[in-house]
């Protein structure tokens, strides 16, 4: 996604820094697009990723598939 990236140097760890965190978040949502990855220690990864809607074909893939 290129340039599209959370800012770190503003908050890493929202837990860390709430006023930070939402300080990025706000920015983030003005000028960037594309979902943020949060790791299990809280930490928000620098590089912003893209989430893709499965098509039509796809679901109806998924919906083939026996589940137990």
């Amino acid at each position: 996604m290129g340039e599209n990236t959370w800012l770190i140097e503003t908050s890493q760890v929202g837990t860390e820094n709430l006023e930070g965190f939402v300080e990025a978040a706000e920015t983030v949502s003005h000028i960037r697009d594309g979902a943020v990855i949060v790791s299990t220690d809280g930490a928000v990864q620098e590089q912003m990723v893209r989430i893709k809607s499965p098509s039509n074909g796809e679901k109806q893939a998924v919906g083939d598939v026996m589940v137990e």
